[in-house]
């Protein structure tokens, strides 16, 4: 048997074995079968006809080739024993047939993914190798990347080719690009990629084996591309007017991990705007522009349109969301101001009427008004109480037409008031005026009813006063204490300070009273000029806020001097006995010393210090200098110069050396040691000392007798006897009569005034410049006090020339 094509026989390939069975016996044999297995599995039987004695036939075994390796291929004939043989065993032939290894393709390692340092959107660059084995020539090999998907499927990109080339073992590398059209609608999270070879099986060339076809899976980064998301605008007021500045509220955020910039572009009523904005990683903001946006006139609807665009190097994943539009109505409602100068009242007659009024008879009011936007109205033409005159329509067609309201009524005895009420209280305010109405006498009352009458109305009158004074004290009562003050006092309008009301500068501020006098304001209620400064219009009775019409200033907190008692220092007795005897001379004796030495040294010692303070004092006068001669550069040297006052050491003790001192103190006489030890308490050697030094004093041993104010006998050491303090003294002198007025009297009880200390010169201090004080005047606006040459007033900010 023979193996056709031996040496090129590789996995796969349809294998062809050509066998050659013989009948070498004498006797011919029938038909059979040729058994056929390959490494003990049965690939099946070949039929083999009648061979008659002697007779070959060949016939062709057919497999297919299994994977790199060697193989037994069993032959046996007559394997189902078909035919009587001479010797039936040992008839099976084995063949051995080599597989020779196929061309095999496999990846290299796992694929590496690259991009740009920021390109959050790609491109992605992928790449990798791979290795061809047992292969030669040049061969394309068909591949594709695969990324599992969101559903855990699997997304298959784009499909390339590899060209390998060589002889043998080959090495090829690859490289792809995974585009941003390639991922979208993925999520932004990282992900495996994988290389496979031949992904559809349509490739020109067998390999060894298809198992390792598919790479170990790479690592794809998706980061989240930021994206600027606006909310939906809001603007404030919500409604806005005609004419009305809206300021606009947005909601921005940046949903992603890294921060970014742009331009934030908007427009209003046709007006377009642009502002620079950047937002940190996942910040949100509140956005608003810097200056509230104007509304056009007239009654629309006023689009508002906000969008974000990213720089060039900045993200925004979806452009869709990072834009918001919003439209408001803006209303424009009617609005009406009086023109207070058309006012105008006549008679029936038509003819200009003034005050005072004839009761009983007719007017006509009437006062003119300017509109803003268009619109109608109603006002009522009351006398504020439950008489009403007339209703007058007021229609509006064009903007800022002027229009006229015409109000006809009956005066009234005494006062007559006019009030146009509109329904619409944010249309215009309420126009209210009062005229004055003249008496009227009647013919048919008789001298006595108008004579009786009049008593009534006076009695009446009288009533009417009492009940007032009376409410007038109630009030008065509960009033507290600094609203009686402010009834009683007139106070400033520009500093609440009190004023005794004759005054023409306020004495708290300065502000000018004078002037403020003579200022009018136009009520607001009925339009009629009074002055600032009351509280109240003479004419309606309407409240006037008089701290609006005049500059408010603080009032000037004036510091009082206040007296501050010197205590009296009381001057010591210098002769009384506090504690001790009063026989000194004894006392010291006692203890070494005598009376007249003590004297001495306190009066040299007195002397001597009266005698270096007025030394001190000397020096100190004699450092005045005249500061007026002095030059700038003599001024300096001086002030930087310091001269003490007393006495240096140096000069104190010039001129003295220790050999000088021992000198002054003539022969020294040396205790020469006579071998025994000596103590400070050796009675002979203080002897001694005494001798030499002149000195007196207690040897030890010595009895002494103290009685200084020592009567405590349990203390311990010598005898102390016992002793009293006596501090009684004889003074018949009777005590002086004290006079009440005198100021001089010598009383011993009273303290006696303390001596004057001695004043030292004081040193003279470099003259100031004396400052020129500048002429004040007053502004002619405000009536602040100003500079006379000053140009502008800093109250009021008026200019002069």
């Amino acid at each position: 048997a023979e193996v056709l094509n031996a040496s090129e026989l590789r996995t796969g390939d349809a294998a062809t074995v050509e066998v050659d069975v013989s009948n070498i016996g004498t006797e011919s044999a029938g038909a059979s079968v040729l058994g056929v297995a390959l490494n003990g599995v049965a690939l099946g039987n070949v039929a083999i006809g009648a061979l008659g004695a002697g007779e070959t036939t060949t016939v062709n075994v057919e497999f297919d080739a299994p994977p790199t390796g060697e193989y037994v291929l069993r032959l046996t004939p007559d394997a189902e024993d078909n035919v009587v043989e001479s010797q039936e065993e040992s008839q099976d032939y084995d063949l051995t047939v080599t597989v020779h290894p196929r061309m095999d393709l496999r990846h290299k390692g796992a694929p590496t993914v690259t991009v740009v340092e920021g390109a959050l959107n790609g491109p992605w660059t992928v790449s990798g190798e791979i290795e061809r084995f047992d292969g030669d020539g040049t061969v394309d090999v068909p591949m594709r990347l695969e990324v599992p998907n969101d559903n855990g499927e699997t997304l298959m990109l784009g499909s390339f080719s590899v060209t390998v080339e060589g002889q043998g073992y080959a090495v090829s590398t690859w490289s792809t690009t995974i585009v941003p059209d390639d991922v979208i609608g993925l999520q932004r999270v990282a992900r495996e990629v994988v290389a496979v070879i031949d992904p559809f099986g349509t490739a020109s060339f067998v390999q060894e084996s298809t198992t390792n076809d598919r790479s170990p899976p790479g690592n794809l980064d998706l980061l989240p591309i930021p994206d600027v998301q606006l909310d939906p605008p809001f603007p404030s007021p919500a409604e806005p007017s005609s004419g009305d500045a809206v300021l606009w509220y947005v909601g921005i955020s940046n949903v992603g991990e890294i921060p970014v910039r742009g331009t934030l572009e908007y427009s209003f009523e046709g007006l377009d705007y642009e502002e620079p904005i950047s937002l940190n990683a996942a910040e949100n903001i509140m956005w608003r522009p810097e200056n509230p946006l104007p509304t056009a006139l007239g009654e629309h609807a006023a689009e508002f349109v906000v969008r974000y665009v990213p720089d060039v190097d900045s993200w925004d994943f979806d452009p869709d969301n990072s834009r918001a539009t919003v439209t408001v109505q803006v209303s424009a409602p009617l609005r009406l101001a009086w023109n207070t100068p058309s006012l105008a009242l006549v008679d029936a007659s038509g003819a200009a009427a003034s005050a005072p009024l004839t009761p009983g008879q007719s007017y006509t009011m009437s006062i003119g008004v300017t509109s803003v936007e268009t619109g109608s109205v109603n006002y009522t033409c009351d006398d504020g109480g439950t008489t009403v005159f007339e209703t007058v329509p007021v229609v509006i067609d064009t903007r800022g037409q002027r229009a006229t309201v015409s109000c006809t009524f009956e005066a009234q005895t005494g006062q007559t008031a006019v009030r146009l009420v509109p329904d619409d209280v944010d249309v215009s305010s309420v126009y209210s005026r009062a005229y004055p109405s003249a008496a009227v006498l009647d013919d048919s009352i008789s001298d006595e009813q108008r004579s009786l009458r009049g008593l009534l109305n006076w009695a009446g009158l009288l009533v009417l006063v009492l009940i007032g004074v009376l409410v007038l004290g109630v009030i008065i009562t509960r009033d507290r204490d600094e609203e009686v003050e402010r009834d009683i006092f007139e106070y400033c309008p520009s500093c609440d300070g009190e004023l005794e009301g004759d005054e023409d500068r306020c004495p708290h501020c300065n502000f000018n009273l004078a002037k403020a006098r003579l200022q009018f304001h136009d009520c607001r209620a009925c339009g009629e000029s009074i002055p600032d400064l009351m509280e109240n219009c003479a004419y309606c009775g309407a409240p006037q806020d008089v701290a609006s019409f005049f500059e408010q200033r603080k009032r000037i907190v004036r510091k009082e001097a206040v007296a501050i008692e010197t205590p009296v220092v009381e001057e010591e007795d210098e002769d009384e006995i506090v504690s001790g005897t009063e026989d000194f001379a004894a006392t010291v004796q006692a203890f070494g010393y005598g009376e007249d030495d003590l004297e001495e040294e306190w009066d040299e010692n007195i002397d001597l210090a009266e005698a270096e303070v007025t030394q001190a004092q000397d020096r100190l006068d004699a450092m005045e200098v005249d500061f007026d001669a002095m030059t700038e550069e003599e001024l300096e040297a001086w002030e930087n110069s310091a001269t003490p006052t007393l006495q240096a050491t140096e000069d104190a003790f010039g001129g003295q050396d220790i050999d000088d001192i021992i000198a002054a103190k003539g022969d020294v006489q040396s205790l020469k040691d006579d071998g025994s030890e000596l103590s400070a308490s050796d009675a002979g050697i203080r002897e001694r000392l005494f001798e030499l030094t002149g000195e007196k004093g207690v040897l030890p041993g010595e009895k002494v007798r103290v009685d200084i104010g020592l009567t405590d006998s349990g203390l311990a050491g010598n005898e102390i006897e016992e002793a009293t303090a006596d501090f009684s003294f004889d003074d018949n002198t009777p005590l002086p009569k004290s006079t009440g007025g005198s100021d001089d009297a010598d009383d011993e009880l009273s303290p006696k005034r303390a001596k004057p200390k001695r004043r030292r010169s004081a040193t003279r201090r470099r003259p100031s410049e004396a400052e020129e004080t500048p002429a004040m005047a007053e502004c002619g606006a405000c009536g602040a006090e100003i500079p006379a040459d000053a140009t502008s007033c800093s109250v009021c900010g008026a200019s002069f020339e």
